[in-house]
């Protein structure tokens, strides 16, 4: 999560996307509705929004697998694999437009441009997937968190970046109990790296919360030689 990446949209011609979309029954989904259960007769390309894709541990706890933004597709998976063990949440307001899968099959054979950006497609979200669901089992809960909130976060029309969500949704989507949640935000509401409001999470520092969401990947190796020093994650990182 929080990486940059490219989007099924960005990676074809603007045509060929419009072509994709053209004559599709669009249709708005509100925040904290689903988008899809596991289907292999359709998939959804996001116009606007965001949407969160999880699935279910043993343990009955929605395990995140990736967030969706404008430009993708999601589905592709479940369409692809006919694995249908998995759902959705709009995290936002959102617009998405149904694609059959006989269009999506038909427009792959006619434009092979479009069959190897969906392969490109399949294989960034699997990357993401896993690399998400390891996280949520190795990384301290302070980095998941922050993570989460950068994916969930939104500006507003006077500059604020706002996560407006419910300690319980976030526990969801975090896979962890709202008790955990509420404290790690407290602790971060004290580093001033939040405030906290009715319903709501402004942002204070974009810069701090990245940092938490990355510091752990560098304590760990995984950064360059010259990234900067960052701070140390809160105390408390129980789940």
């Amino acid at each position: 999560m929080i990486r940059d990446r490219s989007t099924l949209q960005s990676r074809i011609s603007v045509q060929l996307w419009d072509e994709l979309v053209r004559d599709a029954i669009e249709a708005d989904v509100r925040a904290g509705s689903s988008v899809f259960t596991g289907s292999r007769e359709r998939l959804w390309a996001m116009l606007a929004g965001g949407v969160r894709l999880f699935t279910w541990a043993s343990s009955g706890r929605q395990v995140t697998a990736r967030y969706a933004r404008p430009g993708e597709l999601i589905g592709l998976g479940a369409l692809l694999s006919g694995d249908g063990a998995w759902d959705s949440e709009a995290v936002v307001d959102s617009r998405v437009a149904i694609i059959s899968f006989d269009r999506l099959r038909d427009l792959s054979i006619q434009h092979p441009e479009l069959a190897w950006a969906l392969a490109e497609e399949a294989s960034i979200m699997s990357a993401e997937a896993i690399h998400t669901i390891i996280g949520a089992g190795s990384e301290p809960m302070p980095v998941r968190l922050a993570a989460h909130l950068l994916e969930l976060s939104r500006q507003t029309s006077d500059g604020q970046t706002v996560v407006r969500t419910t300690h319980k949704h976030l526990a969801e989507a975090v896979g962890t109990a709202r008790e955990v949640v509420t404290r790690v935000l407290k602790r971060f509401r004290e580093m001033g790296i939040i405030d906290i409001g009715p319903g709501s999470i402004v942002i204070l520092s974009r810069e701090e919360l990245t940092n938490l969401a990355t510091g752990h990947r560098q304590l760990m190796g995984t950064a360059t030689a010259n990234a900067p020093v960052r701070r140390p994650l809160p105390a408390d990182t129980r789940e």
